[in-house]
């Protein structure tokens, strides 16, 4: 049911919409989904290699599983700094405010030989902000 209404719903926006804004819309909507996409693998990936074995704040090895988050990451608590952390904590995307997609462009840019400022541009992103 909820297919159908969100078909629907895409449906009837695009038929008010100007062949530019289809196209704004075709981007967002890919991204978003592209976006979605690497958060899920990139959090399994990260989970799956992460040392649980040592808290990465504190450098204790007295840490436990502490529930998950609203995507079903899981949540780990030191017991003795008493801070939880994710497996993405200490990494690029734990503190970034950009999307994990745009990232990927970025560094799939630089290594396809293009220069910072080239892969700045493609992935959506200042030039001062890739440099961080």
């Amino acid at each position: 049911m909820e297919d159908k209404m969100f078909n629907d719903i895409i449906d009837s926006i695009i038929k008010n919409a100007t062949p530019d804004e289809i196209e704004v819309i075709r981007e967002k909507l890919n991204n978003h989904l592209i976006n979605q996409s690497y958060m899920q693998d990139i959090h399994e990936e990260l989970s799956n290699d992460f040392d649980s074995s040592v808290c990465p704040l504190c450098g204790h090895k007295h840490i436990i599983k502490y529930g998950k988050d609203k995507h079903f990451n899981q949540r780990y608590l030191c017991k003795e700094c008493h801070k939880t952390f994710f497996a993405i904590t200490n990494t690029l995307l734990a503190y970034t405010k950009k999307e994990p997609y745009q990232w990927y462009l970025y560094i799939d840019s630089l290594f396809h030989g293009d220069t910072l400022k080239q892969s700045a541009i493609i992935a959506g992103i200042s030039e001062y902000t890739s440099l961080v």
